[in-house]
């Protein structure tokens, strides 16, 4: 048995270039960084990165997940395959291969993790039997399934058209309750997108639950929701901001001015799938905001 300390030093050694490359630019970048209480969270980054590899989430909570361990079934009246998830059945794209899905799910699973910068359930947020969610880019729709008996309404976008099946099977049991629109939200209405405000002008209410997670696509999303933001008084904001450099800096503004209170995530991402990315390298995984006006 080798030691966890060698096995980790094994596996600092065995990444590729571009990744070491990236781990020796932070921690040459925050060398010398001085501790304080303000700093703790940058720090706890370094001291992971000095004893591990490169990870997305540079943090120790990330040991417990093990694809191996994912248990994929077989849907008994369909060729769907899926896994559970809150005691639920999340399904799977046709033709995902059973390791495939396992490392799909191991990692949603860590990315949700409640030490995790990038878990929903981390904000103080409370959903309750008179919510209408939206949920903006839902891949498996984890989140969404996380929620269902919580809300009123759920409506779930999702573009990428490999995951409509799934997410018709995975809410089966509650479509009363659930729209899946395939189409991307954005600022503008067109053939394979729409925006948020121009759906909610033929519903009889505004959504008081936003999840948006759209890959870089959330300024533009932001941008054809104004109207909600501006006129709802009730109404809660998760918001993904690790994908551009300073999305975390421009949405709090933007909120703060629409009389938003606004909090990130705990701790920080490092989105190493932004190429080059520069510094300070750490990025908020996760910004919260809230408005009730009474």
């Amino acid at each position: 048995m080798v030691p966890q300390i060698l096995r980790r030093r094994f596996d600092i050694l065995r990444q590729d270039e571009f990744l070491k490359n990236i781990r020796y630019n932070i921690l040459d970048y925050f060398k010398g960084f001085p501790p304080s209480p303000e700093n703790h969270e940058v720090l706890d980054v370094i001291s992971f990165l000095k004893k591990n590899p490169l990870h997305m989430f540079p943090y120790d909570f990330i040991h417990k997940y093990n694809s191996q361990e994912v248990e994929v079934h077989k849907d008994a009246d369909s060729d769907y395959e899926y896994v559970i998830y809150e005691n639920k059945r999340l399904f799977y794209p046709l033709g995902w291969t059973s390791e495939n899905i396992k490392y799909s799910h191991s990692f949603s699973c860590l990315e949700q993790d409640n030490d995790s910068p990038h878990s929903y359930a981390s904000s103080s947020f409370i959903y309750n039997e008179d919510d209408i969610a939206v949920d903006a880019g839902a891949a498996e729709g984890n989140f969404s399934l996380s929620i269902i008996d919580k809300v009123k309404k759920l409506y779930i976008f999702e573009c990428a058209e490999g995951w409509i099946g799934p997410l018709q099977k995975t809410f089966e049991p509650w479509r009363e309750k659930v729209e899946i629109i395939p189409l991307r939200l954005s600022k503008k209405v067109t053939s394979d997108s729409t925006t948020l405000d121009q759906f909610f002008a033929e519903k009889n209410a505004l959504p008081t639950i936003l999840k948006i997670d759209v890959d870089g696509g959330e300024k533009d999303l932001l941008s054809g929701a104004s109207r909600i933001l501006r006129e709802s008084d009730n109404l809660k904001i998760s918001l993904c901001t690790y994908h551009q450099k300073n999305d975390f800096r421009e949405f709090k503004a933007l909120l703060e001015k629409l009389e938003f209170k606004v909090h990130s995530s705990k701790g920080y991402m490092i989105f190493y799938l932004d190429e080059p990315l520069e510094e300070p390298y750490l990025r908020k995984a996760l910004l919260f905001a809230s408005k009730h006006i009474k």
